[in-house]
Parts: C-alpha cells; structure tokens; sequence
C-alpha cells in the first residue's frame, strides 16, 4: 500500500468507492488532502495542519460544519492506518488523549479556539456534570438509576460536556441549547438520541418546579430515522434553502417517506439553518 498523501489521490477514490460516498462527500475529502498537500508534502500529518484546515471552513461557512467534515476525514484517516497508508491519525489521538468520553466535536472547537493548546488542556480537566445543568443532569440519572432503570450515563455526560464548553450557556434558554445539541448530530439516529436525552432532563427540571419548554422533534428527521438510513448530512453550507418549515407536511407525504433519507440528507440541515440561522441557532 502506497504512502498517504499521494498526488494520484487514488487511496482516496478507494475509500470513496468502498464506502458508496456521494460527490459531496469525496469533494471534502478532496480539497482536504490537497490542502494537506500543499501546506506539507513531504511531512507526515500534524495537529497544526488540520488546525489550519479547520480554521479554513470556520472561516468560509461555520463551526457545525467544520465539525461534520472533521468527523467524515476522521472515519477517512482511520480506514488510512488500518491500510496501512498512514502512521496514525491525529485527530484520533487528539481525542484519545484529551477526552472522555471521546468526541471529534470537542477536538475541532479547541483546535480552531484562539489557543489550542489551553483548550485541549481544559479538556482533559473538564469535571462530570460541572456545566450550569450538571447538578439536576447528575440527580435525574442517579434517581433513575435507584429506581432500577439501565442508564447509560456516558450519554448525559456527554450532554454536561457540551454545556460546559458552550461559552456562555448558562445565559440561554434550556430548551435551546438541547435542540443546538441535537442539530450537531451528523445522523438523523444520533440527532434524536440527543434530543431525547436533553427532553428527559427538560422533564426532570420541569417536575421540579422550572418553567422550561420542551423542544419538538423535526418530523423530516423522524421520517428519515423511521426509513431506517445512517447516513451523514450533506457537508456543504454553500446551497440556498429552498425548504420552508410549512412544507414539512408535504415532505413527509408517502412518496417523501419512502425517500426519506435522500431528503434528509439533503434537506434537513438546511431546514434547520433557514429556520434558526447559518451557522448557529439563534439564543435569544
């Protein structure tokens, strides 16, 4: 197996083929190695070249979408070590080193922050359930957990961890920042694990007295998680949203459901950002 990265890009075409990618997603992994390629040909992949790359698409679209496409190239990077093409994936390590439990979404909001390396610190000393939230996140699963229920409590701790490095949360609605924590999921599975997650501790704060609402689920994204599809969502940000949130009924029309995750991959994203802002939904 050849060394990565090759100038033929023909790894690269392996993968996409392998994995039944569509063109957007080979076009990011495209200009992410031909950025790799021209800032260090002849040195392996470091932390700092995927900061620059990172720090690239903050710059152009978001910090959601650097996100997605830094969790496609992670998936890229690792079938890259397992072929034997590539030493080891920083990213990987990143998140080996600096979290628990892992998350690529941590590793891209510290590695464009304006210090990476504090940031990765503060990573490693983040403290379970030490958010604004944390201590009513920490009494529902331990209610729950005498009561006998299975909880998984790696779940609702990656939620606390959100909270804690969503500068400013506490400042913000509830029900707000579980649907932003919903919205950075990459699979219509992921996105409602998330917001079930975040309405059980809505509900468990809303029986202790706290008025909170209780964000609704996306139907577009129930229909495509029904159809029983995993697939990503489209990384592009670039595309107008031509979808409206009063054509959901239409969508979600027979022919629409049993397309489903063809409309969820190429529609969902953008209903959200038409109806809550581009590169993230409006706190207000």
């Amino acid at each position: 197996m050849k060394a990565w990265p090759d100038t033929s890009f023909s790894l690269m075409r392996l993968y996409v083929e392998e994995q039944k990618f569509s063109r957007p997603h080979a076009s990011v992994l495209r200009r992410f190695q031909r950025h790799i390629t021209s800032r260090a040909p002849q040195q392996s992949l470091s932390a700092e070249a995927i900061s620059d790359w990172l720090r690239q698409i903050v710059r152009s679209a978001s910090l959601k979408q650097a996100i997605r496409r830094a969790q496609l190239v992670t998936r890229f990077l690792d079938w890259l070590v397992e072929q034997g093409a590539l030493e080891s994936n920083p990213i990987r390590k990143l998140r080996q080193d600096n979290c628990s439990p892992e998350s690529t979404a941590a590793i891209v909001q510290a590695l464009v922050s304006e210090n990476p390396q504090t940031a990765l610190a503060a990573l490693r000393t983040l403290p379970a359930y030490g958010s604004h939230l944390g201590p009513a996140i920490r009494n529902h699963v331990e209610r729950m957990q005498q009561l006998g229920c299975r909880y998984k409590e790696d779940r609702f701790l990656r939620f606390d961890r959100f909270l804690q490095q969503r500068e400013g949360a506490a400042a913000y609605p509830a029900h707000r920042l579980v649907q932003e924590y919903a919205e950075a999921a990459r699979t219509a599975s992921g996105h409602l694990e998330r917001l079930k997650v975040g309405r059980m501790i809505l509900d468990s704060l809303r029986r202790h007295g706290d008025l909170v609402q209780v964000p609704r689920r996306d139907r577009l994204i129930v229909a495509a998680n029904a159809a029983g599809e995993m697939q990503t969502l489209h990384l592009y940000p670039g595309r107008d949203s031509a979808v409206a949130s009063d054509s959901v009924g239409f969508l979600l029309s027979q022919s629409a459901v049993a397309s489903a995750n063809a409309l969820y991959d190429a529609g969902a994203g953008l209903l959200r950002r038409s109806a809550h802002g581009r590169d993230r939904p409006s706190l207000d």
